[in-house]
Order: structure tokens, then sequence, then C-alpha cells
């Protein structure tokens, strides 16, 4: 009499083979933030609770620091005041800003 196996058919996916693929799948999520919280409460997502807004709450300033805590050196090169009106428009034009002639751009009253 034949000894009957275990063993998957050729081609087969036994449970031993799908567990690693659960793993990775599991993995790749990407993990909840509380910005991500934060935004879905704003949009108006209503299957966040209490508990989930709470805990965002509680671990925000440890996984987004405010940048004001940050430490900067940076200096202005030059004022506004120090620009010639030709640099001024040429910088206005080159940012899509207000530069003279452009019939969409809003006037100051």
């Amino acid at each position: 009499m034949p000894r009957k196996t275990t063993a998957p058919a050729p081609g087969a996916l036994g449970p031993s083979a799908l567990a690693p693929m659960a793993r990775r799948k599991r993995r790749s999520t990407k993990p909840v933030t509380p910005l991500d919280i934060f935004t879905r409460i704003m949009q108006g997502d209503e299957s966040i609770t209490d508990r989930q807004f709470d805990a965002a709450k509680v671990a925000a300033p440890y996984m987004h620091p405010k940048l004001s805590g940050l430490a900067t050196d940076a200096l202005p090169r030059r004022s506004a005041d120090a620009f010639t009106d030709e640099e001024l428009a040429a910088l206005a034009q080159e940012n899509g800003g207000m530069a003279e002639g452009r019939k969409d751009a809003p006037r100051c009253p």
C-alpha cells in the first residue's frame, strides 16, 4: 500500500509557501501616521474613533516635530527694498507672479 503524503501537487502553493507572501503583504502596508488621522478627520471621515484620535494627538509631537524647534542659520541676502523695479518684475514673471502686462493678474486697490 503506497504511503500518503501531504505535499502539495506540483505548481500548487501549500500553506508554508503562502505564509511568506502574507508576511510580505502585511509588511508592505504603509503605517498610518497622526497626520493621516488628522487629515482624514478634516476631510469628514467618520470611521476614526475617539480612541484613535486621542492616540494620534499624543503621538504627533514625537513623530512630527515642530519646525520651529529646528535651528537654522539662513539669512536673507537682500531685502525686497534692495531690488530694482526691473529685477522685481523679472522675478515676478519668472515665478508666475503679477508682472505688468498679465491680464489675469489681480489688481491692487
